[in-house]
């Protein structure tokens, strides 16, 4: 798909995304010239193929308003295949997980409500100007994140624990997972004084023999692997995090309050985590289904996809350099929020 112009609805690409069974790639960029204009629809079952080109866009007006001209065809598979890969195959198709769609929607919000405060949305296709917000609505999404932070800093724990993790992290995510873990680093890796913040694993300390020593290495190995995947992701891409999760469940002992501290600790923008003392209040905030103990990489995904969905998460990069720190770890510092104990009294 292309993006030309800021007209591509970031809604439909999540959509798409989110579907197992979709490969998308994006066509250049929202300011790039030449427009990306194909319309070529392929439909194949069994040996035959169905091939539709034409002038429609893939639009609710374009499907049932407009007056369109499309040919239909039945080719031989290697001739669509052959003008489908020139486009599949173009040094300018990036693949969708590393588009920066964050940026691409904040920056389209502004063109569309620049074009609402001119009045020219009549220059505009109806899907476009339809999906078009306001200065209202990007208020609105700025005042989401005031209130979010706001309850983070009139949060039980507060948040500057939160903060002493995540400025370690890197010593924990960057190291070398073929050689044991340092008393530091396993600190970090389970929650010990003083770095209670995101869930208080002793009991799993108590077995770090199950992670140290060469006859470890393997599980060592895999931790290192997922969570080198997920510092690698430009976007959120729910197949690949689903794989990333269950990668990490596969390793003895990485149950909820591991697995999803650790991806917090990678990739603070994207994970919550999820423990005994924190799963209550997902459910009560964002519907979370299950509890720790039936975990599952499908229901994370879903719930991640939820606070992702949130205005506060949505709201553009502040410009205050506090703020900015918050709202680039902003999804995991939901656990401020939904941590029912303070810090270091029981185990996660």
């Amino acid at each position: 798909m292309g993006v030309g112009g800021y007209y591509t609805d970031p809604v439909v690409l999540k959509k798409l995304d989110s579907r197992s069974n979709i490969q998308l790639k994006i066509h250049g960029t929202a300011t790039s010239t030449p427009l990306f204009h194909p319309k070529l629809y392929s439909f194949q079952q069994g040996h035959f193929v169905r091939t539709l080109i034409g002038s429609m866009n893939l639009t609710k007006a374009g499907a049932t308003q407009n007056i369109e001209s499309m040919l239909s065809i039945a080719c031989k598979q290697e001739q669509i295949d052959q003008e489908f890969e020139r486009y599949w195959n173009s040094s300018d198709a990036l693949p969708f997980a590393s588009f920066d769609l964050l940026n691409y929607e904040v920056k389209r919000r502004t063109v569309l409500a620049a074009v609402k405060s001119a009045n020219a949305t009549d220059m505009l296709d109806a899907d476009v100007a339809e999906s078009a917000e306001s200065r209202v609505e990007v208020n609105a999404l700025k005042e989401g994140w005031s209130t979010f932070l706001n309850g983070l800093q009139n949060s039980q724990n507060g948040i500057a624990d939160y903060r002493r993790v995540l400025s370690v992290r890197q010593e924990l995510i960057e190291r070398d997972w073929s050689r044991d873990l340092t008393k530091t680093e396993l600190a970090i890796m389970f929650g010990l004084s003083p770095y209670y913040a995101f869930g208080h694993l002793p009991a799993l300390n108590q077995n770090q023999s199950k992670f140290q020593g060469p006859e470890n290495l393997i599980k060592r190995q895999q931790i290192g692997n997922a969570l080198k995947a997920a510092v690698k992701l430009t976007h959120f891409n729910a197949p690949i995090v689903e794989g990333i999760v269950r990668q990490l469940l596969d390793v003895p002992f990485c149950k909820a309050a591991l697995t999803t501290r650790l991806l917090v600790l990678a990739r603070p923008d994207f994970f919550v985590v999820v423990n005994v003392k924190s799963f209550k209040g997902l459910q009560e905030l964002y519907g979370f289904k299950g509890t720790n103990q039936d975990f599952s990489a499908s229901n994370y995904v879903k719930l991640l996809q939820h606070i992702h969905s949130t205005g506060w998460y949505r709201s553009p990069e502040p410009d205050d350099a506090y703020e900015r720190e918050v709202w680039q770890a902003r999804a995991s510092l939901v656990d401020a929020l939904v941590y029912r104990e303070k810090f270091g009294k029981s185990d996660d």
